[in-house]
């Protein structure tokens, strides 16, 4: 019976050994798994990071692409202007000839033109000078019908234009009543 106690003492010792060791095994294994976790976590979170990034740079490309085709277009519109301009150049210069192949054969009409411009640019400097003159004349008038102005309503908040309007309140209504009737 003494062995059985002992071996039956053995058996609970190396149970109680192995339930010590599974229950270090199982708290391994929940260290592990909370790691593991922790590490999962981290990843999705980088990975999270990464897709937030690429959308960015996705962004920021499709935002550099739209100027390239802004910049591009501006570059066309700006060889347009500059085609227009030469063109509008020569098309000047051609003019030019032309015009002076006509000066030369109507010196004597546009030298007439030119002295009856001459009097028509003084007769309108003349009606300048007059504006000009009616114009100063009249901000004179403004001015002084500011002040009037001025002087109109500071006569009219002063305290003698109030009590005089106030005592003469009666004789007013008395007149509007008499006028009425």
């Amino acid at each position: 019976m003494v062995q059985r106690d002992e071996s039956t003492v053995r058996l609970q010792l190396q149970l109680q050994q192995a339930q010590h060791k599974c229950a270090e095994f199982e708290r391994q294994v929940l260290n592990s798994r909370d790691h593991a976790l922790g590490q999962a976590a981290e990843i999705e979170r980088q990975a999270a990071e990464i897709e937030r990034q690429e959308a960015e740079i996705e962004r920021q490309a499709a935002e550099i692409e739209r100027q390239a085709v802004e910049t591009e277009r501006q570059a066309a519109e700006i060889e347009l202007q500059v085609l227009n301009s030469r063109d509008h150049a020569l098309g000047q210069a051609a003019e030019i000839g032309a015009l002076r192949f006509r000066i030369g054969k109507q010196a004597a009409t546009f030298e007439q033109r030119l002295q009856d411009l001459s009097i028509h640019i003084a007769n309108h400097l003349a009606h300048i000078s007059r504006l000009e003159s009616a114009h100063m004349e009249a901000n004179q008038r403004a001015n002084v019908l500011e002040v009037q102005r001025q002087e109109l309503l500071a006569l009219r908040s002063s305290t003698t234009w109030k009590i005089g309007r106030f005592i003469m309140l009666p004789v007013r209504m008395l007149k509007r009543l008499t006028h009425r009737g």
